[in-house]
């Protein structure tokens, strides 16, 4: 089981390394969250201890959602503007879903 989820727990850390300057959208972060925190959960309860699963590249992993969560909160209120139609403004909710203005 440890040989699986270290190598799981890689590819995530190489996914979010080869976007290392580019700050996620908000449905990748939602995915990548849910997909780290069930597998950390998963893993847990099938014995393995917690030591051992909050290794380095846990922590390493744990540290750039927590970042991306973080700058996602600070940029929540951004306006995100799209030339399809000139006069569209949509803004992203708490969730990443986004909405027409007026709706706010």
């Amino acid at each position: 089981f440890l040989f699986w989820y270290s190598c799981l727990l890689s590819r995530i850390e190489g996914w979010l390394d080869d976007r290392e300057n580019i700050d996620l959208h908000p449905f990748q972060l939602a995915a990548v969250s849910i997909i780290f925190k069930t597998l950390f959960n998963e893993f847990s309860s099938q014995g393995l201890s917690e030591d051992v699963l909050r290794n380095d590249v846990y922590r390493k992993v744990h540290n750039r959602i927590e970042y991306e969560e973080t700058m996602n909160t600070l940029n929540i209120d951004q306006t995100y503007t799209y030339g399809y139609d000139e006069g569209s403004t949509l803004r992203v909710d708490d969730h990443g879903r986004e909405h027409d203005e007026d709706e706010f």
